[in-house]
């Protein structure tokens, strides 16, 4: 981790990713109530603009073999990245109740780090576990340890999970073992102590953070205390447990609270949290700090049931739908330059505008890059070399580029389009018009009606198609034609654009993935394709 990491200033997509950072077992009721009555709303909203709207809550959605190889929380780490890199404002959501959570070992680990553990083993055993349990990875550089997966016993030993006759289960009593002795060492090389020096957050990754730090409280500094901007875009709910009903046995409230092993309340748990909760109202924006309140739940004898009320769970979904929304909002009006703010607002407003075109010419320069990256793309010679000859030739004949699916097909023409020229040959030339278009990256590419209206639109940007209309004073003024509307008038035009081609300005097309255009007007007929 490093601290002061600013999210990407520029959105590539018309996507709001928002990943929900919670604990599991305190907070299922709000994250129903989320998925229920405030992601399908978002969604209309955001669909209503031109915008796709996810929420992305990995609590429901991490495979159990992600979990016996110890995975879980690259998976969510991954997922977070991103959220961050799709979506810019906002893409972090913390909801924070009475429960620190679930500490797992570290998947990977330095050679010091390592090194350290071995240290504080205090018997042969403990030092075997370790041998056994964390494995050097020679390609890493620098080379770390990573911890074992479950499913490769060291010793014949079942270290998975067991299922019990009520349909449960459980890890298996062996892994139990091993998992404890790892713990034991790790406390000893990086006690929990260390939690105390994390604030206020500094340069650098704090040890505590990777060995002691609750899977939540990661999530956390990746999403919002490390990211500089966080306080523009991060929301945080919290909901505290009203305790002047009375207190339930500890045992019988585990899912709430951090309990030991004697069941009662940890309170280094509890401090951690509450650390936790300060630094974050500290990061975020003052309207970005949600918060609501509820009680433990009790029947109607008034005994406790073990679970808490859920009438505060209203004012929350609505809360967190506000405060999302004026997020969101500023960065679809951002993203296509006018006020969508009106209630009725929809993104009809945009349609053939030159906006929306630079956008969409953003997505498959995006998408080119990301295929056919320059410094990157190897091999393939032949196939570039006849590609770029073709392009010299004054024939106006189609080259056909074909193979099997996963041949690379799309990375090439990604490197071409960006590449052109041949070795040797300079804009100094010739100044080609490059139009590329990788159909289904865009929905416009979707279709052989879209397809072509966005190759006019483009090819008028450079080749204006207009018409003379003499104003009143006698004077002659150049007014665009309208454009096309029929696929056959569409390609009628195109054609004639093509034909405007000259020597110094030759105009090369180039269309990938042919075969994903829809079927609608006979596209992949590709009759509408002419052989000169």
């Amino acid at each position: 981790m490093t601290s002061s990491v600013s999210t990407p200033a520029v959105r590539d997509l018309p996507v709001i990713r928002v990943f929900v950072s919670s604990t599991f077992s305190d907070l299922v009721a709000e994250r129903n109530a989320l998925a229920r009555d405030v992601w399908p709303e978002l969604e209309k909203y955001c669909q209503q603009r031109g915008f796709t709207f996810q929420a992305i809550d990995l609590r429901w959605g991490v495979p159990s073999e992600a979990g016996l190889d110890h995975r879980a929380m690259q998976i969510c780490l991954e997922e977070l990245r991103r959220a961050q890199e799709t979506s810019p404002e906002p893409n972090f959501l913390i909801l924070l109740g009475n429960k620190y959570g679930w500490r797992p070992l570290p998947e990977t680990i330095s050679h010091d780090e390592y090194t350290q553990l071995l240290t504080h083993a205090e018997t042969q055993a403990e030092l075997d576990i370790i041998g056994d349990w964390y494995l050097r990875d020679s390609n890493a550089r620098p080379t770390q340890f990573v911890l074992r997966s479950r499913n490769d016993s060291p010793d014949g030993k079942d270290y998975k999970r067991v299922r019990h006759t009520n349909g449960k289960h459980d890890d298996a009593p062996a892994w139990l073992a091993v998992q404890e002795t790892l713990w034991a060492i790790v406390n000893r090389a990086y006690p929990a102590s260390l939690l105390d020096q994390r604030f206020p957050v500094h340069e650098g990754d704090p040890k505590g953070i990777r060995f002691q730090a609750s899977a939540t409280e990661q999530e956390i500094w990746h999403g919002a205390l490390q990211i500089e901007n966080a306080q523009d875009h991060v929301v945080a709910w919290f909901r505290e447990i009203d305790r002047k009903g009375g207190e339930p046995d500890p045992s019988h409230i585990q899912r709430f609270v951090d309990l030991r092993k004697d069941h009662s309340l940890d309170q280094d748990a509890t401090t951690a949290l509450d650390q936790l909760k300060l630094q974050v109202k500290k990061k975020l924006a003052p309207e970005s700090i949600l918060a609501d309140t509820c009680t433990w739940e009790k029947d109607s004898k008034g005994n406790f049931t073990g679970g808490v009320t859920t009438g505060h769970l209203k004012s929350m979904c609505d809360a967190i739908r506000t405060r999302l929304r004026g997020i969101i909002i500023k960065q679809i009006n951002a993203y296509w330059g006018i006020d969508l703010s009106a209630r009725d607002a929809t993104v009809a407003s945009i349609r053939g505008t030159h906006k929306e075109l630079d956008l969409e010419l953003r997505e498959y320069d995006r998408f080119a890059r990301e295929r056919g990256p320059v410094g990157c793309f190897l091999g393939r010679d032949n196939e570039v070399s006849c590609i770029r000859e073709y392009l010299l030739l004054t024939t106006n004949c189609p080259l056909v580029v074909y193979g099997p699916s996963g041949s690379g097909k799309t990375a090439l023409m990604a490197y071409v389009a960006q590449h052109p020229f041949p070795r040797g040959r300079t804009a100094d030339d010739v100044s080609p018009l490059c139009l590329a278009r990788f159909i289904g990256v865009h929905p416009e590419s979707s279709s052989l009606r879209g397809l072509m209206m966005s190759l006019c639109r483009e090819l008028r940007t450079h080749l204006p198609v207009n018409t003379l209309e003499t104003q009143p004073d006698g004077s002659q003024k150049k007014i665009p034609v309208a454009l096309p509307n029929t696929v056959h008038e569409l390609t009628e035009e195109f054609y004639s654009q093509l034909r405007r081609a000259t020597a110094e300005r030759p105009i090369y097309v180039f269309l990938d993935a042919l075969d994903q255009l829809d079927s609608v007007d006979a596209a992949r007929n590709v009759t509408w394709i002419r052989s000169k």
